[in-house]
């Protein structure tokens, strides 16, 4: 089954959050940062300002969707 892209919305998500544990079993509370840019994408014909990964984004320019209504503009 192929992998279906998403946009995310003009919101930022929340980072994730965890433990950070050691070999003495110190732990100490950590956060995990998501890796978004804020990009300007032509969908359905308009452009709209979404933040998206850069793993997301990479797929979309590497794969370049040219039979969808969606696409990077530069």
């Amino acid at each position: 089954m192929a992998k279906k892209y998403t946009i995310k919305s003009d919101k930022k998500p929340a980072p994730l959050s965890g433990n950070k544990r050691s070999h003495a079993l110190n732990h100490s509370r950590r956060k995990w940062n998501l890796n978004l840019k804020k990009e300007t994408l032509l969908i359905n014909g308009k452009k709209q300002t979404v933040y998206i990964s850069v793993r997301d984004l990479r797929a979309l320019k590497h794969r370049q969707l040219r039979n969808t209504s969606l696409s990077t503009k530069k």
